[in-house]
């Protein structure tokens, strides 16, 4: 069957019925379901704190308010770790390989919390969770977004928000219902579940044709295009755009360190960075941090 046969044949089906939409959909879900991650750690302290400060099983963990304070707020730390480590971690290893590091480190963190026979332990766990739910909000957006089509990030792009949301929804509605260490013993299977089928999924294509591993970035597009021309177009373009990215940062290194300065202050003043920023400032102090809530 020729290609041009093929191509007639996909879209004749639906666009979001297409196989190759359904695998980058699949494939973003499954990477999206480290941001429950964000959640979780959110609505743990909801919780937890409420059934520590007033346990009444004398083998329980009891904390001070001294000691719930901390608690609440350490995973604060993790956050600031997880932001700045994730993205070296995913340039250095790939969104995916990264992606899975953090999901081991969100496992052993709930675990801890989970298990904690002692205030030290649990609040190690609590910021080994805020350091992968930081990390994973650095790199999720990045692999989802270069292993999509246009069409198909729209989509996606909600994904982030959503799964965080769920993540809180289903945090505080078994922490309601059960005890707090088996609510948090019950999450654990959402990174883990994350981890294990990202281990099978492709590495974003982008990554892998900055790191000259040309023949694996084919099969991954191949994988999520699942047509060879469309492919290849893309993966000369991509090649183009990044000779061409090496190249203004070759000639951004031979300027003096003024001229870098200049440079960089005059994209604060380009479209492309007020326009997005002045909305997402509109929209974050209108309707979340100014909406009384």
């Amino acid at each position: 069957m020729t290609n041009k046969n093929c191509m007639e044949k996909t879209s004749s089906k639906p666009f979001l019925l297409q196989k190759h939409v359904i695998r980058q959909i699949w494939v973003s879900g499954l990477a999206n379901l480290l941001q429950t991650m964000q959640g979780f750690v959110i609505a743990m302290s909801s919780i937890m704190i409420p059934q520590l400060l007033h346990t009444k099983d004398e083998n329980e963990l009891y904390l001070t308010e001294d000691q719930a304070t901390w608690f609440a707020s350490i995973y604060c730390f993790g956050y600031l770790s997880g932001s700045f480590i994730g993205a070296f971690q995913g340039n250095y290893f790939g969104q995916r390989i990264s992606l899975i590091i953090d999901c081991i480190t969100a496992t052993t963190g709930l675990l801890m919390v989970g298990f904690a026979p002692s205030f030290p332990c649990m609040c190690i766990g609590r910021l080994l969770c805020g350091h992968a739910s930081a990390s994973g909000t650095v790199t999720i957006p990045i692999y989802t977004s270069e292993i999509c089509l246009p069409e198909v990030r729209g989509i996606t792009g909600s994904f982030l928000l959503t799964f965080y949301l769920g993540g809180y929804c289903l945090t505080v509605i078994l922490g309601s219902a059960v005890h707090w260490r088996i609510t948090i013993v019950s999450l654990v299977i959402f990174p883990i579940f994350s981890g294990i089928f990202l281990f099978m999924a492709p590495n974003s294509p982008i990554w892998l044709l900055q790191k000259g591993r040309d023949e694996e970035a084919f099969q991954s597009l191949v994988y999520f295009r699942d047509d060879i021309l469309e492919v290849r177009e893309e993966i000369t373009a991509i090649k183009e755009n990044l000779d061409l990215s090496k190249t203004k940062n070759n000639y951004m290194e031979s300027n003096s360190l003024w001229d870098k300065l200049r440079f960089k202050l005059n994209r604060f003043k380009s479209p492309e960075f007020v326009k997005p920023l002045i909305i997402c400032v509109i929209l974050t102090a209108g309707f979340v941090e100014w909406n009384g809530l």
